[in-house]
């Protein structure tokens, strides 16, 4: 029996939604879409799976490309489609979504903020702009910092641009706070154009739980002995430390980064899980933030959303991507470009008070640190 991982990939649209999915099935390294008339040799297409639905997500009937024994599930807006007892119905975690007539099976549960819109109804009956993100999916630690964890989540937000049309509700759940995001005012390619606001969509709405923290220190569960390690200090912009980091629970790639300390970096040492009922679990201390760097030969202030940015991005190519950290780290840098920059480069100022660039020549700093340990 061959146990190597096979690596699957989709095709996706602007809602998220699956339409063509493929891997190597043959193992030969090449991805072969479609069988090659000229030729007599027998191939293995290895587009496996093709998907296209009605507005609100029912499925459409084919041929379509061959659908493997076990399919995909994870189809419209990426959610897992769920056949049994012939209910035919999408798991969003919070609610279950029926295509057959666009209506949730339950009432939305912050339907007292959306007043004017039916608690059954799917993204306010306008599927292919919008798509549903009242997501369970993203918590807030309460303790004594949470007022700057809230500004942190806020600051994701570029509010020169879009004030009055993105809206946070924050609820106490007993676990963490809830963090609701909605963005029904403004249209789905809005959101993916902008990486602060699809960074909030993707947690927002995924099926793992994510654990956002501000502190001066934290405590996790060491991955091979299972036992609480910590309190373990974060640091500050005077003293050596991390300043911020993230753990995953996928076990794929812990975090070797600079300047951490041995605990983190000496992967024997420690290797750390995210809380319990977490799986994914981000920490950023409250000293973070319009820091000196003294750095790359830059004295430039480096903004507090840098930091919560990068993090809360990498933490979601880690958990719900499957990346190595280092893989994950250099697809969040990237990222930063795109939500620090406008196309005109980094001497131009956005409005947005929260979203101040960093330094270019710090982050040409980092990416060189990461090129180097490569």
């Amino acid at each position: 029996m061959n146990t190597a991982p096979r690596y699957k990939y989709a095709l996706l649209d602007h809602l998220g939604n699956a339409h063509i999915l493929f891997s190597d099935l043959d193992g030969d390294g090449k991805l072969t879409l479609f069988d090659d008339p000229s030729t007599d040799a027998e191939e293995v297409v290895e587009a496996y799976q093709e998907s296209h639905y009605y507005p609100f997500g029912m499925l459409m009937e084919g041929p379509f490309a061959p659908t493997l024994d076990i399919p995909d599930n994870y189809l419209y807006n990426t959610k897992e489609f769920n056949a049994d007892f012939g209910l035919n119905w999408y798991d969003y975690g919070a609610r279950w979504h029926d295509p057959a007539i666009g209506r949730w099976g339950a009432v939305d549960p912050l339907a007292e903020k959306y007043f004017h819109l039916s608690p059954y109804g799917y993204a306010a009956d306008n599927p292919v702009v919008f798509v549903d993100l009242f997501g369970l999916s993203l918590y807030l630690a309460n303790n004594e910092y949470f007022d700057q964890a809230v500004n942190d989540i806020i600051s994701l937000v570029n509010n020169a641009k879009f004030e009055g049309k993105v809206t946070f509700n924050f609820e106490d759940t007993g676990k963490g706070v809830l963090v609701n995001v909605d963005f029904s005012a403004i249209t789905g390619a809005e959101v993916e154009q902008d990486r602060g606001l699809s960074l909030l969509r993707d947690v927002t709405s995924s099926s793992n739980n994510y654990l956002y923290e501000v502190n001066t220190s934290f405590t996790a569960v060491d991955r091979e002995t299972k036992q609480n390690n910590g309190p373990f200090d974060l640091g500050t912009r005077t003293s050596s430390g991390t300043l911020a980091l993230n753990l995953s629970i996928t076990g794929r790639g812990d975090q070797p980064q600079y300047d951490l300390p041995l605990f983190i970096e000496n992967h024997k040492a420690f290797n750390g899980l995210p809380p319990d009922g977490f799986d994914a679990y981000i920490v950023v201390s409250p000293d973070a933030g319009d820091a000196k760097t003294g750095t790359g030969g830059t004295s430039e202030n480096i903004p507090r959303v840098w930091f919560t940015f990068h993090e809360l991005q990498e933490a979601y190519y880690r958990t719900d991507e499957g990346l190595d950290y280092k893989a994950a780290h250099l697809k969040a840098m990237t990222d930063g470009e795109h939500f620090y920059m406008t196309p005109k480069g980094w001497d131009q100022r956005v409005d947005n008070p929260y979203a101040r660039r960093i330094p270019k020549s710090y982050l040409d700093y980092l990416m060189q640190q990461q090129k180097n340990k490569n």
